[in-house]
């Protein structure tokens, strides 16, 4: 604390210089000398914030649905022969993900039309439904604001109905999917997109978390 010191204030710093004048200083002695100093607690750098907190709270049941884009040219990177046995550039993914149990439901579908992707999603709430032993209406269903998921057709089969600008849940069950899904077709443990698709539901489902 001299006004001429020019010790350094760093643990491994400070032990370095120690060094060369004394002995008995380790850098454990260094280190409970350290954390003593009030200046130093007070202009130590703040610890970063997280980017992302986490989300509300859950007063009920929700489920969370979205749509996994399928491409021609990843598929044919896993297997060529999908050059010629798929049409389409651009397939979907129904993800439906019940938030409290992480239970996951998956569906190929072709097209974004909400006439089709709608039904895709009640039979999905149906699904959660059976395997929970309750109804549909004790669940609600969040979705971004995307036009394929018609709220109106949905909220007679729901509790509530709710938009979200990015499902946490939905989001990490679409990663984990394209991991399992493009591993799958990589292995050719499947030759096919839809029959890919269940078997990376059952792969998910079957997975603990920490």
């Amino acid at each position: 604390m001299d006004k001429k010191a020019d010790i350094c204030t760093g643990r491994d710093s400070m032990h370095y210089q120690l060094m060369k004048e004394v002995i008995g200083a380790p850098r454990r002695v260094i280190m409970e000398f350290l954390r003593k100093q009030k200046s130093l607690g007070e202009t130590r750098s703040a610890l970063p914030k997280p980017k992302q907190t986490g989300g509300p709270r859950l007063k009920g049941l929700v489920v969370e649905t979205d749509l996994c884009f399928i491409k021609k040219d990843d598929l044919v990177n896993c297997n060529p022969r999908f050059e010629k046995t798929q049409k389409q550039d651009l397939v979907y993914c129904v993800t439906s993900v019940e938030k409290t149990s992480g239970l996951t439901k998956l569906d190929l579908v072709k097209t974004k039309k909400p006439e089709i992707v709608t039904p895709i999603v009640i039979e999905h709430l149906k699904y959660f439904a059976k395997r929970n032993g309750n109804k549909t209406q004790d669940y609600e269903i969040w979705s971004d604001k995307g036009l394929e998921f018609d709220h109106k057709v949905l909220k007679p089969h729901v509790k509530k109905t709710k938009f979200v600008k990015a499902g946490s849940s939905c989001e990490n069950r679409n990663r984990l999917f394209q991991q399992c899904f493009y591993r799958i077709l990589k292995n050719r443990q499947s030759v096919s997109v839809k029959n890919a698709i269940k078997k990376s539901q059952d792969q998910i489902n079957n997975t603990l978390s920490k």
